[in-house]
């Protein structure tokens, strides 16, 4: 028995059948006190630490949450939290702080809190400065949907909730004292609501946060999502793993969900869906490897099995490798639970289902389970809502001491056709107390039906680690080889059991995937090896794919070699290939497109909803023949978008497809970018662009999606939004238009279908506001089509400086200040009346003068459109004394936007007439 249920200390399970169906009792009550108060099974309610378990609950006669203690038999309730049923309590441990550091968070709709307490002599005393209250930022959208929270493994705390269709976070970075505001993580979620949960982890590549989320089907379209952080990341930078985590049929999801982390830092996420067939699951457990960074989904419970599991939560017997996913069962009400070994986790879906929580007809809720790994010692404690007696219970699964099996990490088969013998090489990595002898531990392999293991095996046909066997000794019958291991193993070794093909070992005769096991003498429970596929008789070689360019129509070349029976006879006998999805198949093929070994098709049929194409052979085809069988581009088969792809082919006689080696589809070449007009092209002007583009042969777009994107260069401004009205391409206004600011980026939407080879305009209006670098010079731009993927740039454009202002007619092209330097010898009093000067004729706003530079800088009164004319006057009253020398005399003039001087003018100055003059 993998694990047993005890009831508190003393091991209650009561038999009260009392016809019907009304179940025995399992679980008992934490104290006839308490109030049934979960909401969901995402928020950890119950903890263990300094050898006692701690759990929340909510005390009826006092109206309040409280710590309560399990001493022996019974429960003690220690201190007081929120005084309100309505909030919903999270609580997270971090033992490693000095005697224990507790966080506990109480989501709330209006007024959450944040509580944290230090752990002395048995006792949890708040801390100083706590319970903080400051998250009015940070409340949750309903009861439904409390928050969670995790702590990194740099010591930050991290809360997580979803709100308005957004992914959100916060974070403290001094054990929450102080919390950010709160951090977008994602805004592209289907429902307004959803319920989250996070957990923290470590692989080769550092330390990491991961939080998912499960949004209700209440519009159809539930949706579950996972994105991870790197501890010492900006806070701001997310990775999304969302599509990783898709559904396995037509089941949507439901906002349940429970994560976990082993002690392999594999991440595990259980949920509840909705909708689906029967094959599809109910509850759906996901697994993220650490090594791998791949997801893999399981079924616990199927929609056809008729188990459904409300408030689905997970625990972890570390010391035995065991994992336990348990829920609410909705038909029943009762709380039960599956078992598995970490790497079996494909098993879940067959395993007994155990009762967790039962009593009669008395109906159970939402559950919680801890957070860690647990063993012998410490068991797993879960709690739960009896809203029947309207109590909290609680029970242990008491884990029983039984070594893990080995985890196998890989095994590969060559060849992996057919009823061919095959080199099996089965990467494995002991337990951590799996350690083997040298000439007595042994390795069991055990293959799947169907696979033929020889009476007898040489041990020279067998390595360990590259060393030959001592002995091995088969089993025909149980399909088994045992190994005695050459040397010693040390535990949590890495292991590779290698049987070469002279064992004689051969694959099944049926295609298909396929699974072996391994134990070992330490560790004699079997795991589960990854699946490994067996192929059928024939062998594609590799794919020639002429041109390999994305969306191009291509010649396809595929080279066959017939299974020894799999001859084809001459008019009759049939090759069909599948291409992947994404590559366009025409509706008829001409046969004269299509040849086999040289010669045209007999007949060519084709289905363009499968991608399909069946080709009757023109003349027979010996068994173990060597086939090249080439469509043509005439053909008109269309290559998908760029990326690594697999085609299938299957015979009239070899019915099961083998599936070729990956090829490759390169990108479209860039497109070309002709000269680009800036106007006007002064620096820090704000002004239109027009891009001329010509597209690649077949690099068309269609009217309303079809996109191109430009990518300006550094220190030009592109703003936050840019009206679709203010771009267009060739004369119409775009279908849409979306920027980056900080990447100096716009995609435009096209409005009308751009052919093939089409050359293009391109205009930014100068109402799209993009601002011209700041510094004068040659700048180049990027473009990329949603075609056309790869980046094209621009010939250089120049920003010329900005042009002086013209003194005269004084031509200003913004607003701003104008600042004006008299000649030498010119008197400029210190300070200057703003009535005394007047911009266009209404007084300036301001006005500073220095006598020493004989300077004055007018600050307008009014706004200034680019390329407006001014009349700056002084008027006598400004006291600006002409020079005591006659002569011809030149002032400056600058702006705030135009800042080189420009000259004006000559003026004559005649001493004889010196009363201050007005000056314009």
């Amino acid at each position: 028995m993998t694990g047993s249920i005890r009831a508190g200390l003393f091991g209650l399970v009561l038999s009260l059948l009392c016809g019907g169906n009304l179940l025995a009792q399992t679980g008992t009550t934490l104290a006839s006190t308490t109030t049934a108060g979960y909401r969901k099974a995402n928020q950890n309610k119950v903890f263990y630490h300094d050898g006692k378990w701690w759990a929340l609950a909510f005390h009826q006669a006092q109206g309040a949450w409280y710590i309560w203690r399990q001493d022996g038999a019974s429960w003690t309730r220690t201190n007081k939290l929120e005084k309100n049923i309505n909030y919903n309590l999270d609580v997270l441990l971090d033992s490693t702080d000095g005697p224990g550091r507790l966080y506990i968070h109480a989501s709330h709709h209006t007024k959450p809190k944040f509580r944290r307490y230090t752990y002395a002599a048995g006792v949890w005393a708040i801390d100083p400065g706590f319970p903080k209250k400051n998250f009015q930022d940070f409340v949750h959208s309903d009861n439904s949907n409390p928050l969670a929270m995790t702590m990194a493994k740099n010591g930050e705390l991290w809360m997580f909730r979803v709100y308005n269709q957004q992914l959100e976070a916060k974070r403290s970075s001094d054990k929450g004292v102080n919390w950010s505001s709160p951090i977008l993580i994602t805004s592209n979620l289907t429902d307004p609501k959803g319920t989250i949960d996070a957990v923290t982890y470590s692989t080769a590549a550092g330390d990491f946060v991961g939080v998912g989320y499960a949004q209700p089907n209440s519009n159809g379209t539930g949706q579950l999502g996972f994105f991870y952080h790197k501890d010492g990341d900006a806070e701001t930078v997310w990775t999304d793993e969302s599509a990783s985590v898709s559904a396995m049929g037509s089941e949507k999801s439901q906002n349940n969900i429970n994560m976990a982390v082993d002690g392999a830092n594999n991440v595990y996420m259980f949920v509840r869906t909705a909708g689906g067939a029967s094959t599809d699951p109910r509850n759906t457990l996901y697994k993220r490897s650490a090594a791998a960074g791949t997801w893999a989904a399981f079924i616990v419970n199927s929609v056809g099995s008729g188990v459904a599991w409300q408030s689905p939560a997970l625990a972890i017997d570390g010391e035995n490798g065991r994992l336990y996913a348990m829920g609410r069962n909705m038909s029943s009400n009762i709380v039960e639970y599956k078992v598995c070994f970490i790497g079996q986790e494909s098993t879940l879906a067959s395993a007994a289902i155990q009762t967790l929580l039962a009593n009669g007809a008395q109906a159970f809720e939402e559950i919680s389970s801890p957070t860690g790994l647990f063993n012998a010692t410490t068991d797993i404690l879960i709690t739960g809502d009896n809203t029947t007696a309207d109590d909290i219970w609680f029970n242990k699964i008491d884990i029983v001491s039984g070594g893990a099996p080995v985890t196998i990490n890989s095994a590969i088969v060559t060849p992996s056709t057919v009823a061919t013998p095959g080199e099996y090489t089965i990467d494995l990595t002991l337990g951590t107390s799996g350690a083997l002898t040298a000439g007595a531990g042994t390795i069991t392999v055990t293959w799947p039906n169907d696979t033929n293991v020889p009476a007898s095996i040489a041990a020279a046909q067998v390595t360990v680690n590259g060393v030959a066997a001592s002995s091995v000794v088969t089993n025909t019958a149980a399909r088994t080889a045992t190994v005695t291991v050459p040397a010693d193993l040390a535990n949590s070794a890495n292991v590779s059991l290698a049987f070469s093909s002279a064992a004689n070992i051969i694959n099944p005769t049926t295609v298909g995937n396929y699974s072996l096991q391994v134990a070992t003498s330490a560790q004699p429970v079997n795991a589960l090896s990854p699946q490994y596929a067996i192929q059928g008789s024939f062998v594609i070689g590799n794919i020639t794919v002429t041109p390999d360019t994305a969306e191009y129509p291509a010649a396809y070349e595929i080279p066959l070699t017939l299974g020894a029976a799999g001859g084809l006879a001459g008019g009759s006998g049939t090759i069909t290939v599948t291409w992947p999805v994404g590559t366009f198949v025409p509706a008829v093929i001409a046969p004269a497109n299509v040849t086999v070994n040289g010669v045209a098709a007999a007949n060519v049929t084709a289905n363009q909803v499968l991608r399909q194409a069946v080709v009757t052979v023109p003349q027979a085809l010996a068994g173990s023949a060597n086939v090249s069988l080439i469509f043509t581009s005439a053909a008109g088969v269309v290559n998908p978008v760029s990326g690594n792809y697999t085609l299938e082919v299957f015979t009239s006689v070899e019915v099961v497809p083998g599936i070729s080696p990956s090829y490759a589809i390169q990108s479209q070449p860039p497109v070309v970018v002709g000269n680009v007009t800036a106007s006007p092209n002064g620096a820090a002007s704000v002004g239109s662009y027009t891009i001329p583009i010509t597209l690649g042969p077949h690099g068309g777009l269609s009217a309303g999606s079809g996109t191109i994107t430009v990518t300006w260069s550094n220190d030009t401004n592109v703003p936050n939004t840019i009206a679709a009205a203010n771009v267009t391409v060739d004369g119409v206004a775009a279908s849409n238009v979306v920027t980056n600011q900080a990447l100096r980026l716009a995609t435009v939407t096209v409005p009308n279908i751009l052919a093939n080879g089409a050359n293009v305009t391109l205009v930014f209006a100068a109402g799209a506001n993009i601002t011209n670098p700041s510094v004068a010079g040659n700048y180049s731009l990027q473009v990329t089509t949603s075609k056309q993927s790869a980046i094209a740039n621009s010939p250089d454009y120049t920003i010329a400086a900005q042009a002086p202002v013209v003194v005269g007619n004084i031509t200003v092209n913004s607003n701003g200040t104008i600042t004006v330097t008299w000649p030498t010898n010119t008197s400029v009093p210190g300070s200057i009346n703003t009535s005394a000067v007047t911009v266009n004729g209404v007084n300036a706003f301001a006005v500073s003068a220095n006598s020493a530079t004989r300077q004055a800088t007018v600050t307008v009164p009014n706004a200034i459109a680019n390329n407006a004319s001014i009349s700056l006057v002084f008027t006598n009253a400004a006291s600006i004394s002409n020079p005591s020398i006659s002569g011809e005399y030149s002032l400056s003039v600058h702006t705030s936007k135009q800042t080189v001087d420009a000259a004006s003018p000559g003026y004559l100055i005649d001493p004889s007439s010196n009363p201050p003059p007005s000056s314009t």
